[in-house]
């Protein structure tokens, strides 16, 4: 049993290596016009462009969530702002309802911008009705591209601007704004730019564990800089660092030592962002292999994908907070050879 509570304790890897749940001051309008003052969680457009979750005071254990069918408007204080929209998307083939954040205010045109089916498109408004600038995509069941036009509904709205623009116009946030801009202004209209820029999210990590296998036993250590960007997402992470690996194989007639230094870039994703954390990840790994026999003789050749080489890496495990910047981790790798499923501790440095 002491065996195994110090196996758990040197187990997994690093703690608040994550983004945690946070809630920012705002308010909602409810379809009958009643304005509820409390606190609107932060998460990503592609949820807000649905529901959100909401609390009357921070003291409340659960949150009460306000889809589209609830709430007509909600505004956080920091200044975003996102309004119910009914809508026809994809060519007006599809009518949708969804909750759209308002980051060009003008008195002509302004400009909204939502998420359907995972994708971001934006909004034109002008004059009581609504514009919807899609991006050209690959439909891989047609075969084909499907067009959208976006740069001919922009031109459309802002009365020939669009296409004077020196170099073309793409399918860019910043791009739209300077158009939209441009309209107002030359109509000599009032406009203000509303987006709200969180910054990136950085961690460096310290972490050790081991792994068990028949006959296999391995330990590990890891530096690892993650890096977060929320607006993109408050789930998925870049991570890049070293590691090092030591794997021991003994058998009665075949005991050999390997190890391995990686150097791995991964994109990491959360499924939830709790104490309780599983994960996946996916990228690519450099790798410096050693495998000695009991002899201490070297049982690979040199050269690319021997020695050294370039591998997929892949793998999930799952995450738990214990206490300060300190969690245990248990996961599952994949690179220049399949790891022992792991356990280990670690430090968060912010």
């Amino acid at each position: 049993m002491k065996k195994m509570f110090l196996l758990i304790l040197f187990s997994a890897s690093i703690t608040n290596a994550q983004l945690k749940e946070k809630y920012e001051k705002g308010w909602v309008i409810t379809n009958d016009n009643t304005k509820i003052d409390g606190y609107i969680k932060t998460d990503d457009l592609s949820n807000l462009s649905s529901k959100i979750c909401f609390k009357r005071n921070l003291e409340e254990k659960k949150c009460q969530v306000y889809d589209t069918t609830k709430i007509s408007s909600f505004q956080k204080t920091n200044g975003s702002i996102f309004n119910l929209l009914k809508l026809k998307i994809n060519n007006k083939q599809n009518k949708i309802t969804v909750f759209a954040n308002l980051i060009f205010k003008g008195e002509k045109v302004s400009l909204y911008k939502s998420t359907y089916e995972s994708e971001v498109f934006y909004i034109l408004y002008k004059d009581n009705k609504k514009y919807v600038l899609q991006n050209d995509k690959l439909i891989s069941d047609e075969r084909r591209i499907r067009k959208y036009n976006f740069i001919g509904t922009l031109n459309f709205v802002t009365e020939g601007l669009a296409l004077l623009e020196k170099p073309a116009i793409k399918f860019n946030e910043d791009d739209f704004i300077k158009i939209v801009a441009k309209y107002n202004s030359s109509k000599k209209a009032k406009s203000e730019d509303l987006r709200i820029k969180e910054k990136t999210v950085n961690f460096f990590i310290i972490s050790g564990g081991l792994g068990f296998e028949k006959n296999g036993t391995e330990y590990y250590g890891q530096i690892i800089y993650r890096k977060y960007y929320p607006e993109i997402s408050r789930s998925t992470s870049l991570n890049f660092g070293i590691s090092y690996f030591n794997y021991q194989f003994k058998e009665l007639n075949n005991n050999f030592t390997q190890s391995l230094i990686s150097i791995p870039l991964q994109i990491q994703q959360n499924i939830l962002n709790k104490k309780i954390r599983p994960y996946f990840f996916v990228g690519f790994s450099i790798n410096y292999l050693q495998l000695k026999d009991k002899n201490a003789n070297s049982l690979l050749e040199q050269g690319f994908q021997k020695t050294y080489g370039f591998n997929l890496l892949y793998g999930a495990g799952i995450e738990i907070d214990i206490f300060n910047n300190i969690y245990l981790k248990s996961e599952y790798r994949n690179e220049a050879y399949s790891h022992p499923i792991s356990i280990g501790i670690g430090y968060i440095l912010k």
